[in-house]
C-alpha cells in the first residue's frame, strides 16, 4: 500500500513460478529471482502488481485489512491462492495445508509453504485433462498411402482452452492429406499442428490424418503425437499418442481373425478359422500352414488374399454351413465338392485350451491366438491366454467364437499387439470387451451404428392408453405386405386385423421367440395356427440341441413391424393384450407402460429391412421353424380364440387419448443388439457421456440391472456401463432421473432394480449428486418401458426400443 516492494526484471517461463524473497537468506535452498524492499503488514495490506505503463496487472486482497488466509502462529502457513485462475476475493484464498511444503528457512526448518512450486491445493484445482489416442494399419506396405486418427478426448473437470495438435511425421513419410477439421499449419517439414481451439469436458474430437510411406523403406514405424492446453494441466503423461507399424515390402500381413474351436456340431467338424489380409496389397498364401503346433492344413498353390479380404477355413464344410448359414471359402474335410480343398489334417483344437499358428510354407510364424489352456510360451504371444467370456446361463464357450476387437471404423481391425488386449473377449474392458460371437450373428454388417437425417413423418403412441389403435391402423393401411418381429405374440385383436389383412391380399409373415420366458402359451399357439389357416406365416426361432440346432440370439427379443416396405412401427411392447389392450377407454383402461414408434423415414425402413432379411433366412438358418412344425406339447389345438382380451378395464385414466404426430427433419439411428447397442463412438454411451451441468437424463426402464454378470456379482467386478454412464453424467453436474419397473420380479434380488436404486441413491447421497432412482407401476401391469430421454447441449435425444 504505501511504497515499491520491487522493480521486476528477467522472464517467467509458462506455467512456470517468479519467486521474489525478503533478504539473500529467507530461503537457504531455494533461490529468488528478486529481493523485496520491503516488509508486509502482518495485519493485512493489499499488494498490485503493475505493468510498465502502471496498469492493475493483479491483485492480493483487494479491499485491504486483514490477509483473508495464512496464518502467524506457530506454524506461520503461508496464504495461497486456491486456483492458477482464480480471482481476489475472500474465498479465492486458502492456508498452506502443513503437508504439501516446499524450502527451508535459515533456521534448516520446513517452511510451510510452497514457494517456486505450484499450491499446495492445486492437486485438487478443476482442470482440463487431455487424453490423445492414435490409430493406424498395425501392417502397411511400403509406398502405401495410409491413415492415422487421432482422437482428442477431455476427460477432466473443465473446458480446455486453446488446445493445440501437433504430430511430428518420421523422415520416411510425407504429408498428404487430413479432414479440413481444423486450421492445420506446417511451420517445418514433418510437422503437423492443428489449432483446435475449446474441447468440452466429456468430448471427444477426432482428426483424420493421410500420409504416404517412402517407397522402398521397410521397417518400424513409429509415429508420435501430442497435445496440449493454454490452461493448467497437471497430468500430462497422457497426452501423447504413439502408434506403431511395421512397413514390408510385399507382405501386408494376414492375421488370425476369428477362431471357432467349441462347435455345435458333434465331433466339433465344424470346427473353422477366419484369416484377414489387413494390408494395402495382395498376399500369396501358397503352402502357408494353418495348425496347433502338432497337425497342418496347407494352403496350395495359388491362393491369394486381397487387402481388407478376409476368409473362413473349416473342417467339414457341410457342417460349417448347417450352424453358419454361410458356406466357408475352404475346407479339408471333403464334405463339399464345391467348396476348395486344403491340403494336410485338420488340426483339431482342443476345446480345454490350444494354439493357432499361421506360418509360412518356410515355417515363419506370421500369427498366433493362445486360448484357455494353450502354450502362452508359443513365439508370437505374449501375456496371459484369451478366455471366451462365460456368464453362467447364460454365455456358454460351447459354439462361441474368439474374435478380434473391431475398430471406430465399420470391418478394421484393432491394433495388434499378440496379446489377449486384441480379442473382443478380452475381460479388462467392460465396454469394448466381454464380448460374445455365435455362428450366424451379421456382425461386422452392423458393428457401427449409422446416423441418419431425413424430412419425414413421427407418430408416437403410447401404451397402454393408445398404441392398440395406432398399430391397428398400420395394419389396416397394409396394401401388398407386413414383416414382424415379436417376442411374443398373444392379442387376438391385432391377430384378427392381420388376418383381415391376409384376405384382402396383404402377405403377413410373423417371426417369433421359440422359448420365451413362460414357454409359448396356448394363446399364441392359436394365433399362429389361425394366421397359417388364413395363408399368412409363422416362425420361430428355436433351440434344439439334440439335433445340433442352436439359436443365434440368446432371446429374439426385438418389437417390430414392416409394412409395404416404406413405413416401420419400432415398440417396446410385445403383441400382447396386457400391453395392448384392446378395450373401451373412454372410462380407462389397464395394461403396459410402453412406447411405439411409427415413421416413413427412407432410412429406417431400409435399416429394419436388413435387420429382418439377416433374421429370417431360413434357406440357410437352420434356427428358424415354421409353424405347425413347432406345435403344442400334445399335438392338439384348442377349437377357438381363448378369452384373453379383458373387457372393462377402468383402473387407469387415460391420459393420452390419440397418438402424437410430427413431420419435419429429424435425425436418428437405428441401434441394435448384440451388435451395436454398447458402441462407444456413435452411439447410447457417447451421447450419456456429453451430458454435464445443466443437462437432463431422464430413464423409464423395465430392467436396468446394478451390475452384469452372474446375478451374485458386483459393480465392481462387472458393471453396467450404461448405469454408470448415467451415474458419471450425475457427476458431471446433469440431472438425472431413473424409473424403474415394481411390478416385474423379486425385489430383493441382488440384481434386481430394488438393489439398483438402492445403490443409486446411496451415491447420490454421499457424493451429492442431482441424481434419484425410483421404483413404479403407474399403468397397473407393470413399467415394460425402454426409454432414455436426454436433452443435452440444448438439443432433445429420445430412445426407445426393446432394449433392456
Amino acid at each position: 500500500d504505501d511504497n515499491t516492494l520491487a522493480n521486476l526484471s528477467g522472464a517467467i517461463g509458462a506455467h512456470d513460478f517468479y519467486l521474489l524473497e525478503s533478504t539473500d537468506q529467507a530461503l537457504i535452498d531455494v533461490a529468488a529471482d528478486a529481493f523485496l524492499n520491503g516488509a508486509l503488514a502482518d495485519g493485512g495490506e493489499t499488494i498490485r502488481l503493475l505493468d510498465p505503463g502502471t496498469n492493475v496487472i493483479d491483485t492480493a486482497n483487494h479491499t485491504g485489512g486483514p490477509w483473508p488466509a495464512g496464518t502467524d502462529d506457530e506454524h506461520f502457513r503461508s496464504m495461497e491462492r486456491a486456483h492458477p485462475l482464480a480471482g481476489d476475493e475472500a474465498h479465492d484464498w486458502q492456508s498452506n495445508d502443513g503437508v504439501t511444503c516446499n524450502g527451508m528457512d535459515l533456521n534448516g526448518q520446513p517452511v510451510n509453504g510452497t514457494p517456486g512450486k505450484p499450491n499446495s491445493g492445486w492437486s485438487s484445482v478443476r482442470q482440463p485433462n487431455l487424453v490423445l489416442d492414435k490409430k493406424g494399419p498395425a501392417y502397411a506396405a511400403a509406398g502405401s498411402t495410409i491413415g492415422y486418427v487421432l482422437t482428442i478426448s477431455n476427460t477432466g473437470q473443465v473446458a480446455a482452452m486453446g488446445v493445440v495438435l501437433t504430430d511430428t511425421l518420421p523422415q520416411v513419410v510425407s504429408f498428404s492429406a487430413d479432414d479440413d477439421q481444423f486450421p492445420l499449419a506446417l511451420p517445418f517439414p514433418g510437422t503437423l499442428v492443428w489449432q483446435v481451439g475449446s474441447i468440452d469436458i466429456a468430448t471427444s474430437v477426432s482428426i483424420r490424418l493421410s500420409v504416404t510411406l517412402e517407397a522402398g523403406w521397410t521397417g518400424i514405424l513409429t509415429n508420435i503425437a501430442k497435445v496440449s492446453t493454454v490452461l493448467t494441466e497437471t497430468q500430462q503423461s497422457d497426452n501423447h499418442g504413439l502408434f506403431v507399424s511395421r512397413v514390408t515390402p510385399l507382405e501386408p500381413s494376414v492375421l488370425i481373425d476369428a477362431v471357432y474351436y467349441d462347435g455345435y456340431e458333434s465331433g466339433d467338424v465344424d470346427e473353422a478359422v477366419r484369416l484377414i489380409n489387413v494390408g494395402g496389397s495382395p498376399q500369396d498364401l501358397s503352402d502357408w500352414r494353418l495348425s496347433d503346433g502338432l497337425s497342418y492344413a496347407i494352403f496350395p498353390q495359388g491362393i491369394t488374399l486381397g487387402p481388407g479380404q478376409s476368409i473362413w477355413i473349416a473342417d467339414q464344410a457341410t457342417s460349417f454351413r448347417r450352424q453358419f448359414g454361410e458356406s466357408p471359402d475352404y475346407e479339408l474335410g471333403g464334405s463339399d465338392p464345391l467348396i476348395a480343398e486344403l491340403e494336410g489334417t485338420w488340426p483339431g483344437f482342443s476345446n480345454a485350451g490350444d494354439e493357432v499358428l499361421l506360418s509360412t510354407g518356410a515355417g515363419v510364424i506370421q500369427d498366433a491366438l493362445v486360448y484357455e489352456e494353450g502354450n502362452t510360451d508359443q513365439p508370437g504371444w505374449s501375456g496371459p491366454a484369451v478366455f471366451p467370456y462365460r456368464v453362467t446361463s447364460v454365455f456358454a464357450a460351447e459354439g462361441q467364437i474368439l474374435y478380434r476387437r473391431i475398430g471406430d471404423v465399420a470391418g478394421a481391425r484393432a491394433p495388434d499387439t499378440d496379446s489377449a488386449a486384441d480379442w473382443a473377449q478380452f475381460e479388462n474392458d467392460a465396454v469394448n470387451g466381454r464380448r460374445v460371437l455365435y455362428p450366424g450373428w451379421d456382425l461386422e454388417r452392423f458393428s457401427n451404428p449409422r446416423w441418419f437425417t431425413e424430412t419425414a413423418e413421427f407418430v408416437i403412441g403410447i401404451a397402454p392408453d393408445n398404441a392398440f389403435e395406432l398399430l391397428r391402423s398400420e395394419i389396416a393401411g397394409a396394401h401388398s405386405e407386413m414383416q414382424i418381429a415379436s417376442h411374443t405374440f398373444r392379442s387376438s385383436a391385432l391377430a384378427q386385423e392381420l388376418i383381415v389383412a391376409l384376405e384382402r391380399g396383404v402377405e403377413v409373415t410373423v417371426l417369433l421367440e421359440g422359448a420365451p420366458v413362460g414357454g409359448i402359451d396356448e394363446a399364441e399357439r392359436q394365433i399362429c395356427q389361425h394366421l397359417e389357416d388364413a395363408g399368412g406365416q409363422c416362425w420361430f426361432m428355436v433351440n434344439d440341441a439334440q439335433n445340433d440346432i442352436h439359436d443365434r440370439y440368446r432371446y429374439l427379443h426385438a418389437k417390430f413391424m414392416i409394412i409395404d416396405g416404406r413405413r416401420v412401427i419400432i415398440s417396446t411392447e410385445n403383441l400382447s393384450p396386457d400391453s395392448l389392450p384392446d378395450d373401451d377407454k373412454s372410462d380407462g383402461t389397464w395394461g403396459r407402460r410402453g412406447v411405439a414408434i411409427v415413421t416413413d423415414a427412407p432410412a429406417a425402413v431400409s435399416q429394419l429391412r436388413a435387420i429382418w432379411d439377416a433374421d429370417f433366412d431360413p434357406d440357410n438358418h437352420i434356427d428358424l421353424v415354421r409353424w405347425p412344425a413347432l406345435d403344442s406339447p400334445d399335438g392338439t389345438l384348442s377349437p377357438s380364440y381363448p378369452q384373453i382380451e379383458y373387457t372393462n378395464r377402468i383402473s387407469y385414466s387415460v391420459r393420452y387419448t390419440r397418438p402424437m404426430t410430427l413431420n419435419g427433419e429429424i435425425a436418428f439411428a437405428i441401434i441394435q443388439s448384440p451388435e451395436n447397442s454398447l458402441d462407444d463412438v456413435t452411439g447410447i454411451l457417447p451421447l450419456l457421456n456429453r451430458a454435464r451441468h445443466g443437462d437432463t437424463i431422464l430413464v423409464e426402464q423395465l430392467s436396468e440391472k446394478p451390475h452384469w454378470g452372474a446375478s451374485n456379482s458386483n459393480a465392481l467386478d462387472d458393471p453396467n456401463p450404461r448405469l454408470e454412464a448415467l451415474v458419471d453424467a450425475a457427476r458431471r453436474g446433469a440431472t438425472v432421473r431413473l424409473l424403474l419397473d415394481s411390478f416385474f420380479g423379486d425385489d430383493r434380488k441382488p440384481d434386481s432394480n430394488w438393489s439398483t436404486c438402492r445403490q443409486v441413491n446411496q451415491a447420490a447421497a454421499i457424493e451429492h449428486l442431482d441424481l434419484k432412482c425410483e421404483l413404479a407401476n403407474p399403468t397397473g401391469l407393470g413399467l415394460h418401458n425402454k426409454m432414455f430421454l436426454a436433452e443435452i447441449g440444448g438439443r432433445g435425444y429420445v430412445f426407445v426400443g426393446s432394449i433392456n
